[in-house]
């Protein structure tokens, strides 16, 4: 009984004991855990479905982050280097009152060899100024023509020192390109082609002409098809009753259903079957588009003096003269201050009829204005003062 009463008194001691642990190892624990940061307890449990694919998606943002972060990176690095690109490709100007201008744009390794070529003035290089009527080719053949070379005497298209053995006017078969420049090369620096209805159906057509020839700038002003309509002539004067201030409400629906006033531009670069006002097809637009990427430069009409001083930039010409020539053409009226459809005599519905008649040229120019050698959008209020 004596040994019986000493185990159970053993056992009991060692209970005691091992209950005294454990409380001690419970309260370090509890001790430990409010130690723990609540990251690292957060880590301790199973992460569920949602939040694995929170963090994967937090993964992929970031991913995409740092990859526009090196775009945007490589975009600020390229406009740099086009900045000292444009400085070295322009001329310097004497002009004590420059300023730099808009960002010369849409020159592609092809077109700049071609500047290359040209402005080495060594005779075998030529520049083509495609000149739609109304579209102030005048204009740039006495701007970047007369003023910077040899050109034929009438209008920079023909006349007496033309050579004979070259048709005057007229677009060059694809073979026959390189002789035409070296023919012509030899007498002149630049060359205009006027171009009008008679030319959808001519042979070779515009597109026959090797414009990716190393040796040939072209040169395109573009302009607002309902602008260019209303800008007459001396034909659509006799034609249909005189200007715009004395036609009759009649003479201005003959006009306004006439050859003049249909898809005008957009028939000469894409051919024919591409005049049938509102049903001109798309695939005439896209004709017209493929040719219009093939020239070395498309100028807008609605900013051609800050144009033609970034075009002459690039073509390396003395600065000066030009800079004269467009400040002295800036002091006339090149454009009504009245809006087309007060040239119209406020007829609303023959300004809409005009506009959908003429809904495929609208969209070339409106296409085309973004290929410009500048946008006009980026041309501040005296962006370019002289």
């Amino acid at each position: 009984e004596e040994k019986l009463q000493t185990w159970a008194e053993k056992k009991a001691e060692k209970a005691k004991l091992a209950k005294e642990e454990n409380e001690k190892k419970e309260e370090k624990q509890a001790d430990d855990k409010k130690d723990t940061p609540k990251d690292e307890e957060e880590k301790e449990k199973p992460k569920t479905r949602a939040e694995k694919r929170a963090e994967r998606a937090a993964a992929k943002l970031a991913k995409e982050e740092t990859k526009e972060a090196k775009e945007e990176t490589a975009k600020e690095e390229k406009e740099e280097e086009d900045k000292k690109d444009d400085n070295a490709a322009a001329a310097p100007a004497t002009t004590t009152k420059e300023k730099r201008g808009p960002k010369i744009r849409n020159l592609s390794k092809s077109k700049l060899a071609q500047v290359e070529n040209y402005k080495r003035r060594d005779q075998k290089s030529i520049m083509v100024n495609l000149h739609v009527t109304h579209h102030a080719g005048t204009f740039i053949c006495g701007v970047i023509g007369k003023m910077n070379g040899p050109v034929p005497s009438n209008a920079c298209m023909g006349g007496d020192n033309f050579p004979k053995e070259v048709a005057q006017n007229q677009a060059w078969p694809h073979d026959k390109t390189a002789w035409h420049i070296e023919t012509l090369g030899k007498h002149f620096h630049m060359v205009s082609w006027e171009l009008s209805k008679k030319n959808v159906g001519a042979k070779p057509h515009l597109r026959d002409t090797d414009w990716e020839n190393p040796n040939l700038v072209s040169v395109l002003v573009v302009r607002d098809p309902i602008e260019r309509l209303l800008a007459g002539d001396g034909k659509v004067h006799q034609l249909y009753g005189g200007d715009e201030n004395v036609r009759t409400p009649d003479n201005w629906w003959k006009y306004a259903n006439s050859p003049f006033t249909d898809n005008y531009a957009l028939s000469i670069f894409a051919g024919t079957g591409c005049s049938e006002g509102e049903d001109t097809s798309e695939n005439c637009l896209n004709k017209a588009k493929m040719l219009l990427t093939r020239f070395t430069f498309v100028l807008d009409m609605e900013c051609l003096d800050e144009s033609l001083i970034s075009l002459a930039k690039v073509l390396g010409y003395d600065m000066d003269p030009i800079i004269k020539k467009v400040n002295v053409a800036d002091k006339k009226v090149r454009k009504s201050a009245r809006t087309p459809l007060e040239r119209m005599g406020s007829n609303w519905t023959l300004h809409e009829y005009l506009v959908h008649r003429n809904t495929q040229d609208i969209a070339l120019y409106e296409w085309a204005k973004k290929k410009s050698i500048i946008r006009c959008s980026d041309v501040a209020e005296s962006s370019l003062s002289f």
